[in-house]
Parts: C-alpha cells; structure tokens; sequence
C-alpha cells in the first residue's frame, strides 16, 4: 500500500515519498497480561469490517470483536507490554515498513502517569537515532 501511494505521488508529480503517518495502540502495564487487558477495550476496532460496515453501538462492536478475534491476534495488532526493549522493537517495526511519523495512542488506562514514563523515559530514547 505504502509503495502504490508513493508511485501515485510521483505520477502525480508530488515531490518527495510524502509523509507515511501510523498511530500504534500502545499499552504498558508492570505485566504483559495487564497492558493486554487496558487496550482490550480497542478489539471491537480491530476486525477488518470495522472500516467497511456501519457501527452505532460500541458494545456490540466491542462484543463483535471479542469473537472475530483471538486474544493472541490482538496482541499481533497492538503494542502491548511491560518491557519497555519489547515496546520500542514492536515500534521499531512500523518504522521499517515505512512510517515516517508514528503517533502512540496511549491505553495504559490504570497507570497512565506510570506509562508515559517509561514510555517518554525508557522507549523514546530507545527509538532516538534508529532511522534506517
């Protein structure tokens, strides 16, 4: 997808790759199964026809979610963790697929002021410099 936007670009004769923007759902927590259970309320988001039918009731998308997909491949969709080396690879991942500016919607709902730093302090920093 990312390749077809930037040959679209050069066809219509748009300088440079354009910006590549991706939002990644992080959740930190002190355990793995905590940072999954904080961003849990996102899965109903996370099935593909999330963005092709029409929703109007959060708890049946919600529930809509919890059937479509296994805890394992929602884990594969977020970025969830307590280890702030495993937060910046998964990070560093977008990256390599193209991102050029990466937004962290924060989901660390119960220990907010604790995750945005570790987030800020630890994964950030972590990230400095890593450009490929």
């Amino acid at each position: 997808m990312i390749d077809a936007y930037r040959e679209a670009r050069r066809k219509a004769g748009r300088e440079g790759d354009g910006e590549i923007v991706f939002q990644a759902l992080v959740s930190w927590a002190e355990s793995d199964d905590e940072a999954l259970e904080q961003a849990r309320k996102w899965k109903g988001a996370q099935p593909p026809d999330h963005y092709t039918d029409d929703w109007h009731r959060p708890q049946e998308m919600y529930e809509h979610g919890e059937r479509e997909l296994t805890d394992e491949e929602f884990a594969d969709n977020i970025v969830a963790g307590s280890d702030p080396e495993v937060i910046a690879g998964r990070l560093r991942e977008l990256e390599q697929l193209g991102g050029t500016v990466i937004t962290l919607q924060n989901n660390s709902a119960a220990n907010a002021g604790r995750a945005i730093e570790v987030l800020g302090g630890e994964v950030l920093p972590a990230l400095r410099g890593s450009r490929v």
